[in-house]
């Protein structure tokens, strides 16, 4: 990937800066947002082909999964990242295959993962404690590690390309909000620099910063109603979305300016962005009920859904997690618990258009214990979907 210099990184800052504060952004595309019309919640029927896997992970001594941070579905396994510091491989059927566990502070170990990418075959990790980027290999050796010094709040890659997005934290006005490391040459770039006066504003965590697709990443930043598109060392300004009257952009420096808003009804930002081939969606909050505003990349429409997915072909499944792929897949996962004891609130075995699913689906809970891993359902979107 080709370097960007010291003048580029200082005129992208300017660009990033000049997209925030200003009212007119007529070269942006505008992604309008209407909070106060929520259309229920939104059907995957005719965006997913009608074949989908159900996939029960094994569950042994070496593979118990704590509370799932993130899922990556590539090299035809699941990397699995939960609360315990540790991923978890499986393949596409749900064998357990192996899993790197080396929390400590020996050499070859780290102290935290804080988010993860597969780049090729290996992994890569966030160490949040150590502040640091490290690369283990599908032995699990450590090969590589780069000191970042600064704390992000998640990562992605595009090829060999690793994308940080650093939090807003408020004392870290000497660092960037954006590192690209090329992990191929090893080369790394920084931009958009955390301005002075962020050192007294209240910060809000971000859910995904970060939204990676075959040729780009996404980016939003918190108290920005701009999305960025990061690609081929550059950092662009793209989108601009607008809540109308009841958004909020600005920073925070007392917390009653915050309770204040909030009790107005006022959204402050979003909280994550995701994106298909078709599709932007984000999330944000409204009041205490979470959204999705799916804006379609080709008509321009977009419109406002209640915080889960649901399949009517399979009798109103429902989903609360989603993790989209770059190959246009969309995985989602259930905990035995919810399977075994409130199944008919997850669906509705009256509504399946396809027996054959319907008896799946009941198998696989049948033969589930209480103490196993979770059940992953994976599809795989149309090339016509809208998602």
């Amino acid at each position: 990937m080709k370097r960007s210099t010291i003048l580029l990184g200082i005129i992208t800052i300017i660009l990033v800066i000049s997209s925030c504060n200003s009212k007119t952004k007529t070269s942006l595309t505008s992604i309008h947002i209407t909070p106060n019309k929520v259309l229920g919640t939104y059907d995957l029927a005719n965006d997913v082909e009608t074949a989908f896997n159900m996939i029960p992970l094994e569950t042994n001594d070496s593979c118990l999964l704590g509370n799932i941070q993130r899922i990556i579905y590539q090299n035809n396994k699941y990397y699995i990242l939960d609360d315990n510091h540790t991923i978890t491989i499986f393949d596409t059927v749900g064998n357990f295959n192996s899993v790197l566990n080396k929390q400590g502070r020996a050499p070859g170990e780290y102290k935290s993962i804080r988010d993860f990418v597969v780049v090729g075959d290996n992994i890569w990790i966030y160490d949040e404690v150590n502040q640091s980027l490290s690369c283990f290999d599908t032995n699990f050796n450590k090969t590589d590690e780069l000191k970042v010094q600064t704390t992000f709040n998640n990562i992605a890659n595009v090829g060999n390309t690793i994308y940080c997005a650093g939090k807003w934290l408020g004392y870290e006005a000497k660092n960037f909000q954006i590192l690209l490391y090329n992990t191929e040459n090893k080369e790394k770039s920084q931009f958009m620099e955390y301005p002075a006066q962020n050192q007294k504003s209240i910060a809000f965590g971000k859910k995904d910063q970060l939204a990676p697709s075959l040729n780009n990443c996404l980016f939003i930043q918190p108290y920005c109603d701009t999305i960025f598109e990061l690609a081929n060392g550059t950092v662009t300004p793209q989108y601009q979305y607008n809540f109308s009257e009841r958004f909020i952009d600005k920073r925070f420096t007392e917390f009653e300016e915050t309770l204040k808003a909030q009790q107005n009804k006022m959204i402050m930002g979003i909280e994550g962005v995701y994106q298909t081939q078709s599709s932007i969606i984000i999330m944000y909050i409204d009041q205490q009920d979470g959204r999705f505003a799916i804006y379609n990349k080709k008509s321009g429409d977009c419109n406002v859904y209640d915080y889960q997915f649901k399949n009517s072909r399979l009798g109103d499944l429902k989903t609360m997690s989603a993790y989209f792929t770059p190959n246009q897949e969309l995985i989602t996962i259930y905990g035995v618990h919810n399977l075994r004891n409130y199944s008919q609130e997850i669906f509705d075995k009256n509504k399946f258009q396809r027996t054959e699913d319907l008896q799946q689906i009941e198998k696989i809970i049948e033969n589930l214990k209480d103490d196993d891993n979770p059940v992953i359902f994976k599809y795989k979107l149309k090339e016509d979907s809208k998602l």
